[in-house]
């Protein structure tokens, strides 16, 4: 073997070797954790019920169909009625206009921060967004999402509700 095919087998084992230990995806990994600091969640909690529209921005990538990864991803959803109920802390979406599976999967609300986890089947595939922001307003949030789905694509960006 020539040595130079020899010095590439030694740094390929060097660098697989430090990937197998050192690459390992933590599952309790949130990157979401340092998004807020404590004061922007003093106030207090806004009246989500009613009906609200989220627009946001961002960037997917990932997709196993290459033409759905953009640099200018833009979302607008229809107006969801959203209904809260503040004794148990449930976040629900109520009777919408449109046929559609969507739905509020978790939800924790910190005085002005408002976290949630929507689901929404789309034909055969599942998209799931994950939005965390601050009450401006009774009629106004904004904060940043991460989504899985469609087709393996992942997204985030920022993103605003209103009223």
């Amino acid at each position: 073997m020539k040595r130079s095919t020899q010095l590439m087998a030694i740094v390929v084992a060097v660098f697989g070797g430090i990937c197998a230990i050192g690459c390992t995806i933590d599952p309790d990994l949130d990157p979401f954790d340092d998004l807020y600091t404590p004061d922007q969640c003093t106030g207090t909690t806004p009246d989500l019920n009613g009906t609200w529209e989220i627009t946001g921005t961002g960037k997917r990538s990932e997709c196993r169909q290459d033409f759905l990864n953009t640099d200018k991803f833009t979302l607008s959803s229809v107006k969801i009625p959203l209904v809260y109920d503040a004794d148990t802390g449930e976040l629900s979406v109520g009777n919408l206009q449109v046929n559609s599976n969507f739905q509020v999967k978790s939800a924790v609300i910190d005085r002005a921060c408002v976290e949630f986890t929507t689901v929404e089947g789309v034909g055969d595939q599942t998209i799931e967004y994950r939005w965390k922001g601050s009450a401006k307003s009774d009629n106004f949030l904004e904060g940043e999402f991460t989504g899985l789905g469609p087709s393996g694509c992942d997204t985030v960006g920022n993103f605003s509700m209103s009223r």
